[in-house]
């Protein structure tokens, strides 16, 4: 352990790397988020809902995961069917990541002017992203056999990506500091950076460490990619019903998990935002303080799964995610009713800001009625 990459090398090293590049995408699409939706309330109509939909511009970030669960549960299988059936797994995985970074780079433009577009491209955005995934995810079985070496890959895979985050925030923290950016400044300097990342992260992994691979399975000529994933995942769902179901209840609860985990992001950056009107400078600062904690988590659980086994810690971190969810309410209280001075006067300021704002205007309409 005395490189930079923990002492893996070729193609495990490529998905390690390739994991902490990623990783920036995942707190720049947070500092965006933040942002649009910051300009969704300022922007929206006096009952609260957008002025083009009607959406409560409180429920943005959560309406956009949602569509962006429903898209890749649509396309995810035509996706993993050329993945597994053709010779195109690397031309996939490089192509969504250079077009991952195109995105990025065009929303820079972000304003209260190209907001709607820019929402509409962080569903493409997604999409990209998810497709990346299902690819990397494909070479892991394929990087080793032995269970605990696969553990080690992932571990350091996952110190990359904590690692990678951490900075990432530290940084556009700083320059935002440096530079008195406002929100939108602010996801801007994001989009930029994770550009400038993403370009030349996944061009050194993909270029120079990942490779092709040929097709895992021959796909009937007659079949369609466009049914075949879909059909498959049917045949492996009534298998394992049949005969593995403790198998098929894992990946039950994995999906679960998962799910919540996507769930519990999008909530607590609607709730920073919306609920405790933090800006998005702080609200990045908080993420950096639980990534930081993240790092020395992530290598005291690889000593705790090779010390009690693969299924018991598992089980360990599914009790500690629901304890830690299930505790979380009880904190999350408005600002008016939170014991924190500080978020009280800071909300209490926000809204006489926007009664002096909706007077002047009243005042201004009457004056021209008047004239």
């Amino acid at each position: 352990m005395t490189d930079f990459h923990w002492g893996l090398s070729g193609e495990k090293k490529g998905f390690a790397i390739d994991g902490g590049v990623r990783a920036t995408s995942i707190v720049a699409n947070i500092f965006m988020g933040a942002a649009l939706l910051g300009i969704a309330k300022k922007t929206a109509l006096p009952n609260g809902n957008l002025s083009w939909a009607p959406i409560k511009a409180d429920s943005l970030i959560a309406i956009m995961s949602t569509v962006g669960g429903l898209c890749g549960a649509v396309f995810m299988p035509i996706v993993g069917a050329i993945v597994d059936h053709s010779e195109k797994r690397w031309h996939i995985g490089f192509g969504s990541v250079l077009l991952l970074c195109l995105i990025n780079m065009v929303q820079v433009i972000v304003s209260e002017d190209t907001w709607v577009f820019i929402a509409v491209l962080q569903l493409f955005a997604g999409f990209c992203y998810t497709t990346h995934l299902v690819v990397v995810y494909a070479y892991l079985p394929e990087l080793s056999n032995d269970p605990e070496e696969l553990n080690r890959i992932n571990s350091i895979t996952n110190r990359f990506v904590y690692l990678g985050q951490f900075v990432f925030l530290f940084t556009a923290i700083v320059l935002s500091f440096i530079t008195g950016a406002e929100d939108v400044g602010q996801a801007r300097i994001s989009q930029v950076m994770v550009s400038v990342i993403g370009l030349i992260g996944y061009n050194y992994t993909w270029m120079t460490k990942m490779k092709n691979r040929p097709a895992l399975n021959v796909m009937d000529p007659n079949a369609s990619y466009l049914t075949f994933g879909f059909r498959k995942i049917s045949k492996t769902l009534h298998g394992l019903k049949d005969e593995f179901k403790p198998v098929l209840t894992f990946l039950v609860s994995i999906t679960c998990a998962e799910a919540a985990t996507a769930a519990f992001v999008s909530i607590a950056v609607t709730y920073t935002t919306a609920v405790l009107e933090m800006e998005v400078k702080e609200t990045g600062i908080l993420i950096a303080l639980v990534i930081f904690f993240a790092i020395p988590g992530s290598l005291i659980f690889r000593k705790v799964t090779n010390k009690i086994g693969l299924h018991e810690s598992y089980m360990l971190a599914l009790f500690y995610w629901f304890s830690v969810t299930a505790i979380s309410p009880i904190f999350m209280n408005e600002p008016s009713q939170s014991g924190n001075r500080c978020v009280s006067e800071r909300s209490e300021r926000s809204e006489r800001s926007e009664r002096s704002e909706r007077s002047v205007g009243m005042e201004d309409s009457s004056n021209e009625m008047l004239n």
